[in-house]
């Protein structure tokens, strides 16, 4: 028994393994499907804090906690003590 080749398939197809070669010599082909294209990156304009007592703390701190929850829901993060 051999491998022969490997494709890759389209996103949401199964996966696929098919069976050529002879009775003596089988050859199995495999097809795995791409993952789904992930969410794409959103520009944030987000002023660099270098004192946490400035003006800007708790804007950027709601933007970053907001960055963290999408994250999260989309499944890319989980949230959750190390251990």
């Amino acid at each position: 028994m051999t491998v022969g080749t490997t494709t890759t398939g389209d996103p949401g197809t199964d996966a696929l393994v098919t069976q050529g070669g002879t009775a003596d010599n089988v050859i199995l082909n495999f097809t795995i499907p791409r993952g789904e294209t992930g969410p794409s990156a959103v520009a944030a304009n987000v002023p660099l804090v270098t004192d946490p007592t400035t003006a800007e703390a708790p804007a950027v701190a709601a933007t970053l906690n907001q960055l963290i929850t999408n994250l999260v829901e989309a499944g890319i993060i989980a949230t959750g003590a190390a251990g």
